[in-house]
């Protein structure tokens, strides 16, 4: 099964259903808008098709683009983003927090610093 037929199954139509308007799902511009999901949002294909059946499950209006599915894409990369990155940052060295007002620049010093063997202070 190609990734348009899956994408195109998650939404429930067949790889000829054509909208109510008489547009072909899953064409050109679609396969584009879902390429983005996948290299801008680094959304898996199965993820793309949950977010898909969870939306379309959902839908109060007929579906007519995968458009329709680009803000809840985005919406789901952001959420698995936050669950993947630290809650706090800690400094290796010395093992303890920097000060609230280090900036992430100051930060970058510190390591590039520490990384030649160079003293920083905060």
């Amino acid at each position: 099964m190609t990734d348009r037929e899956r994408l195109l199954e998650a939404m429930g139509h067949g790889s000829q259903d054509c909208t109510a308007g008489g547009r072909i799902m899953g064409n050109q511009n679609d396969m584009l808008e879902a390429s983005k999901w996948s290299d801008d949002l680094g959304l898996t294909l199965d993820e793309q098709c949950a977010v898909i059946r969870d939306v379309t499950g959902k839908a109060t209006s007929q579906i007519s683009s995968f458009k329709y599915f680009s803000g809840p894409m985005v919406d789901y990369a952001g959420r698995k983003k936050q669950r993947l990155e630290p809650t706090e940052m800690r400094v290796i060295r010395g093992g303890g927090r920097p000060p609230p007002e280090v900036d992430q620049q100051t930060i970058i010093r510190s390591a590039a610093a520490g990384t030649t063997n160079k003293s920083q202070e905060w």
